[in-house]
Order: structure tokens, then sequence, then C-alpha cells
């Protein structure tokens, strides 16, 4: 009787270490940093400060499951849901974030591995997003000083619109107004160009 309470106890006292172990193991978060290099593209190549602009990590948007599946089934039918449809960053508040040196330089420390939306800002510049980028365990580096990401002057748009017009990539323009396009007019958006028209106001 004694052996089998002894190796009872035994038993017991295995178990809770394998418990304990697993517990601790769980709440271990793996972790990586995000650097890179933002800059301010100046129109008439000026010297430009490239500090204090702002970079955001967000948290993805959680996209509804039935239009997702509407979507696959029916993918002819209406505008797919995405990150891109569905995510604004001025309507959450980010996990983390970050502000440039003076070359455009910034870097974030101790961001959980995972998927997350990255948005890069500057009051007058506009913003720029990056969607579902993936952190690493390791040093992710999402742009460098050759081959920065870049942020351009806002453009206002001003009406009416008399000659054909490109909306670039990346590029922020501004509805401040109601805007009318003159006839035979042409209007090119490129993929990546952010248009943000005022509440209340029409374009046309």
């Amino acid at each position: 009787m004694k052996c089998f309470n002894t190796i009872g106890f035994l038993t017991v006292l295995f178990i809770t270490m394998l418990i304990m172990i697993s517990c601790g193991g769980a709440t271990e978060t793996v972790k990586g940093s995000l650097k890179g290099y933002v800059i301010l593209a100046d129109a008439e190549n000026n010297i430009v400060d490239h500090s204090s602009i702002t970079v955001a990590v967000y948290k993805k948007v959680t996209l509804e499951p039935a239009i997702e599946s509407i979507n696959r089934d029916h993918p002819l039918i209406g505008v797919h849901i995405s990150q891109e449809t569905e995510f604004d960053h001025r309507f959450s508040n980010p996990l983390y974030t970050a502000t440039t040196d003076v070359t455009g330089l910034f870097e974030i420390r101790n961001i959980p591995v995972g998927e997350y939306n990255i948005v890069f800002s500057k009051e007058g510049w506009g913003f720029v997003y990056r969607y579902g980028y993936i952190v690493y365990e390791t040093a992710n580096e999402i742009s460098t000083a050759i081959d920065p990401i870049k942020l351009y002057p806002e453009i206002f748009v001003i009406n009416p619109v008399v000659e054909d017009m490109v909306l670039e990539s990346d590029r922020n323009y501004i509805f401040e107004s109601n805007t009318d396009f003159f006839p035979n007019t042409h209007l090119t958006i490129k993929p990546g160009s952010i248009i943000r028209i005022n509440p209340d106001m029409t374009v046309s």
C-alpha cells in the first residue's frame, strides 16, 4: 500500500509539472520589430525634413463571414470586401506608433508576430496604407533608404474640372466642395490613389 501511495504521489507531481511547463510556454508571446524609411516627396525636389512622419500599426479589420461567403460563391456580384474596402485608420486606434527622424528612419520594437495594417501619415501630406503586412520574429524591414515609402502633398481639386485628370497612386485627392467635370473630360484613377470627399458633397 505504501508503494502505491508513493507511485500515486509521483504521478500527480509529474502531471502538475507538465501543466506548469505547458502553461508557462503558452503565455510567452513571440515578438518582432518593424523598421523602415518614409520620406516626403516634394514636387519641386527641394530638400525636405523627413522627421515627424507618423507610422502606426493597426489590427486588421474582421471581415463579415456571410459577405465573404457571398463573394466566394458569387464572384461576379457586388464589390468584394477586403481590408482595402473595410479598413479606415480614422475610425480605429493604433496598437503601436512611432515617428520618423530627419532622415525618415523609424523603428517599432516588441510587436507580437502577426498580420497588421500599417499607416504612414503627416498633416498636409495625406496618408499611405500597407495592408496585411506580416511581422515575423525578426527585424522586419518594410522599406529602405534606397526604396523608401513616399508621402506626397495633398491635392485639392478645384471645381470645375475642365481638362482630363489622372489620379496617381499613393496621392491624396481632396474634394472640398461639389465638383463638376466638363463634358468630354476623362478621369483616370490609378490603383492606390486616395479620394477624399467631404460629407454631403457630390462629384459628377
